[in-house]
C-alpha cells in the first residue's frame, strides 16, 4: 500500500492517490499517527484520540488537502474530512478545516453544525476562543436569514466576552433588523463608552446613524435628527446619514 501511494504521488496521479489514502486510512499504522503539540500553558485540550485512530485522520487529512490543492475540489475536500471528523469529533483542528471549506460553499448550516460541535470539545469553559466562535456561528445564521438564532448566537458571545466591540455591533445590528429596538440601542450606546480604533471594520459614526434609525423607527424625528447630525460630526462624507437628515428637514 505504501509503495502504491509513492508510484501514485510520483507520477502526479492525485484522483488515485487520494482515494488509496482514502482506502488506507482504514490499514493506517498507529505508528504514523503524528506527534501532537502540547497546548500552551493555561488552555487546556481534550483528550487526544487513541493512535489506531489519529492515524486514520492524519491518511484523511492528507488526501483532504490532496484534493483542494491539487484538484481544486472544495466539495470532495469537505466530504474527506467530514469523515475524519466522525472518527475523531473532538479533534479541533479538524473541525476548524472543515467549517472553513463548508463556509468557502456557502453551506452555511453544515459550517454552523461542525462549529457547534467544536465548541463541545471546550466543555464548560468560556474563553475568548468560544466567544469568538459564537460570534461567527451567528455570522453563518446571519447570511442565511435565521437572525433569532443569530440573536442568541451573539448574546453567547457577549456574555463570555462583554467588551467585544464587534460582537457589541453585529448583536446591535441584528436586534434592529428584527425590531428589538431596546436591545439594540443597549447595544450601540454600550459601544459609545468604548474608545474605538481606526483599524476596525466601524466607527463611532456608524453607531450614532444606528442610534438615529432606531428613534426614525420609534417616530423620535428629533432624537434621528440628533443623532443624524452626531453621525456627520464624526464623518462629515457619511452619506446614509445626509440622506436620512435630508429626509427628516425636507
Amino acid at each position: 500500500r505504501r509503495l502504491l501511494r509513492e508510484c501514485y504521488e510520483a507520477s502526479e496521479s492525485w484522483e488515485n492517490l487520494i482515494a488509496r489514502l482514502v482506502e488506507d486510512s482504514d490499514y493506517a499504522d498507529p505508528s504514523e499517527a503524528p506527534k501532537l503539540s502540547m497546548p500552551p500553558v493555561g488552555r487546556s485540550a481534550p483528550p487526544p484520540p487513541p493512535a489506531s485512530i489519529a492515524a486514520q485522520v492524519h491518511y484523511l487529512r492528507q488526501a483532504a488537502e490532496l484534493a483542494r490543492t491539487k484538484l481544486h475540489d472544495i466539495q470532495r475536500s469537505a466530504e474527506i474530512l467530514d469523515m475524519a471528523l466522525e472518527r475523531a469529533p473532538t479533534d479541533r483542528g479538524v473541525a476548524l478545516e472543515l467549517a472553513d471549506l463548508y463556509e468557502a460553499l456557502n453551506r452555511n448550516v453544515d459550517a454552523a453544525r461542525v462549529l457547534r460541535a467544536y465548541l463541545l470539545s471546550f466543555g464548560s469553559q468560556r474563553t475568548k476562543e468560544v466567544a469568538n466562535v459564537h460570534h461567527r456561528i451567528a455570522k453563518l445564521f446571519q447570511r442565511e436569514g435565521q437572525l433569532e438564532t443569530a440573536l442568541e448566537e451573539l448574546e453567547s458571545a457577549l456574555k463570555i466576552d462583554p467588551g467585544a466591540s464587534s460582537v457589541l455591533m453585529d448583536l446591535g445590528k441584528v436586534a434592529f433588523e428584527t425590531r428589538n429596538f431596546e436591545r439594540a440601542q443597549r447595544s450601540f450606546k454600550a459601544l459609545l463608552l468604548q474608545r474605538l480604533e481606526p483599524g476596525q471594520a466601524f466607527s463611532r459614526a456608524d453607531v450614532f446613524f444606528y442610534l438615529g434609525e432606531i428613534a426614525r423607527e420609534e417616530g423620535d424625528g428629533v432624537r434621528a435628527k440628533q443623532m443624524y447630525e452626531r453621525a456627520l460630526e464624526q464623518d462629515s462624507s457619511y452619506a446614509r446619514a445626509k440622506e436620512q437628515l435630508g429626509t427628516l428637514t425636507s
